[in-house]
């Protein structure tokens, strides 16, 4: 403990040989690092003929200059020649005791427990709180230990992350620092996150009916229904003779749409009770896998991840639907990338952005004809979506971060609104709306929530989710690497 004799002496046992039986040396016991004293810094070794080694010890107290001190044991010889240097070492604590580390509490809310040091000293110490990571604030920041009053103690209001430091860094009366003290607090949000494990773990996609109060997941290529909670038994709606499906979308009067490997398309009016086969997007072509997107004004789009015409790779155009599904119509913009989300602005014009962070446009009154835009957008840009006021978010990945940004005038202007550190690329699902609130995964960051996106709270801060999909009932389903293969569930208390 800093400012106290340590529990053992400073021992020295210095062996004589030749002709240092006619010699005197001195040991000369220094400080030289962390302050404090010893308490017999000069002594003398004297060699005897019946002794061949003499010892000499000191009591050291230690000091309040740094958590490792040194004592250094200087030898010396005839004409105080030096013959050798010793180096004791020690690690000393600057409290007896310390209490509230290692809380778990709300996020926003005040720890159960107040943060507080015991220090009997017979210095005076300045203890200087302060929150060093996941936000919040403390009462009482600054306070002085002294011989009368050994005690400090403060209360600790936790911040948006669930990994929270305060760290108490401790002066002497001349400023010097001392020491620092860490407290660790972990916070959860005021929902309550279930890791589930009775529900198909392999789902890949899902889709929620607000209309008719529905939830409909993709798990091994089979379409499964809910319509209750969570926690209840998931129901497997239909096979689509073997099929396996690999998309499923459903529009805003509640028509569910349904997409399978080999390219067709089925839809249902009642909920997964009955389908009907829809025309196919691409009959000229052998489709690997067939991929929806559903905009604001009920357009169906659809792309592939591979076509082919005798054996041969061909460019596909994006096709859309207005009458669901009964005829398809060509779009003028071809591509070997994938469908990304399309959106559509209140004028019934498109934008969508290509896997070369092109932004393409459309800008006529059906979604025939599109063209690259020539306006710039940020680098990297790996989606975008369009708000309810025709607000343009785009978000990418620059560095080891996710940065998101706002344009208010058709990207003529943008600006960063939130920048999230993530541990890996996000792959998959990655921002998703329910009512009036936008949820955003970032992968090894946690679950962000913004309504304006100007201000994001944060609902969990988890080191390991890594996709994001909400039902029907407001219910945000995690996946998470940890444990393995785990999801949780979450939904906000009103």
């Amino acid at each position: 403990m800093a400012g106290e004799y340590l529990e053992n002496e400073l021992w020295i046992n210095y062996f004589f040989s030749g002709i240092e039986y006619l010699d005197e040396l001195q040991v000369h016991f220094e400080v030289t690092s962390g302050g404090g004293s010893v308490d017999s810094p000069h002594q003398t070794l004297s060699a005897s003929p019946s002794a061949s080694y003499q010892a000499v010890s000191t009591k050291w107290k230690t000091g309040f200059l740094s958590q490792e001190q040194t004592v250094t044991a200087h030898i010396y010889g005839k004409n105080r020649k030096l013959l050798t240097s010793l180096n004791f070492y020690a690690s000393v604590n600057f409290y007896h005791a310390i209490s509230g580390n290692g809380q778990t509490g709300r996020i926003g809310e005040y720890l159960d427990d107040e943060l507080s040091i015991t220090f009997n000293t017979d210095e005076t110490i300045q203890v200087r709180f302060e929150v060093t990571s996941g936000g919040g604030s403390i009462d009482t920041p600054e306070q002085t230990i002294s011989p009368q009053n050994p005690v400090v103690s403060t209360k600790w209001k936790t911040g948006n992350f669930i990994n929270q430091t305060v760290t108490a860094s401790m002066y002497d009366q001349g400023g010097r620092h001392l020491t620092d003290i860490y407290f660790f607090s972990t916070t959860d949000s005021k929902g309550n996150w279930d890791l589930i494990g009775n529900i198909p773990v392999s789902f890949i996609t899902m889709a929620k009916d607000m209309v008719n109060g529905k939830t409909y997941i993709i798990e091994n290529g089979r379409l499964h229904i809910k319509d209750d909670f969570y926690f209840d038994q998931w129901n497997i709606v239909a096979s689509f003779q073997d099929k396996r499906c690999t998309s499923i979308k459903v529009d805003s009067k509640g028509i569910l749409y349904v997409a399978t490997s080999d390219g067709d398309l089925y839809r249902s009016a009642d909920q997964g009770g009955s389908f009907v086969q829809c025309a196919r997007p691409f009959p000229e072509t052998n489709i690997n896998s067939l991929l929806l997107n559903i905009t604001n004004n009920d357009y169906i789009w659809a792309n592939n991840n591979f076509s082919s015409v005798d054996g041969e790779t061909v460019y596909t155009s994006w096709r859309y639907s207005t009458d669901r599904g009964q005829t398809w119509v060509s779009t003028n913009y071809k591509t070997y990338s994938t469908l990304g989300n399309i959106y559509s602005f209140s004028d019934n014009s498109f934008m969508a952005v290509d896997i070369n962070n092109d932004l393409i446009l459309n800008q006529s009154i059906n979604g025939t004809y599109w063209s690259k835009s020539s306006k710039k957008l940020p680098n990297n840009v790996m989606g975008m979506l369009v708000t309810e006021k025709d607000e343009i978010i785009l978000y990418g990945q620059v560095d080891a971060s996710i940065v998101i940004y706002k344009s208010t005038d058709f990207l003529t202007t943008f600006s960063q609104v939130c920048s999230v550190p993530i541990n890996w690329p996000s792959t998959r699902n990655f921002v998703e709306k329910y009512k009036d609130s936008y949820y955003f995964c970032f992968p090894g960051g946690g679950i962000f929530r913004t309504k304006d996106f100007e201000t994001f709270d944060i609902v969990w801060n988890n080191e390991s989710v890594s996709n994001l999909m909400i039902d029907h009932n407001g219910v945000l389903w995690i996946f998470a690497s940890e444990p393995s293969f785990s999801i949780y569930c979450w939904k906000e208390k009103v």
